[in-house]
């Protein structure tokens, strides 16, 4: 038969599991990107203006290996369609710490100033890490 004692605990276990799971899962991604983001000093280089919107480079220094999910760039408060063209290797996962990425293209907007953008990458299973990316 089974000892009582564990079947308690085990069940007192769950129910403390199943009660803290949407603390964590709410604020869980608020510590992530506080604490452990994934980009660090993204640098905007060689910014050129054209007929299709804003195009330039990004030097960037990646600290965790996560998967590049993709990326929302806000002009005004109106989001902007964003091309991004790898420049080398993987554009899903670029190696830690690598030295640029681009070109990338900002649709309808003539200058990166006054707009922001945000990361979004794939850490692990339990949610999206957003990092805030750019702010001008």
């Amino acid at each position: 038969m089974c000892n009582m004692g564990f079947v308690m605990r085990a069940s007192v276990l769950l129910a403390l599991c199943m009660a803290l799971a949407p603390v964590v899962l709410t604020v869980g991604p608020y510590l992530e990107n506080r604490f452990f983001p994934v980009l660090r000093g993204p640098q905007i280089l060689i910014e050129e203006a054209g007929s299709n919107g804003v195009s330039f480079f990004v030097r960037l220094h990646k600290l965790r290996p996560c998967t590049f999910e993709g990326v929302v760039w806000y002009a005004d408060d109106v989001q902007m369609p964003v091309d991004i063209a790898p420049s080398t290797g993987d554009a899903r996962s670029r190696p830690l710490d690598g030295p640029y990425a681009g070109l990338w293209l900002v649709r309808g907007v003539q200058t990166t100033t006054g707009s922001r953008a945000y990361v979004y990458h794939r850490c692990h299973p339990l949610w999206v890490t957003i990092t805030e990316f750019y702010t001008s």
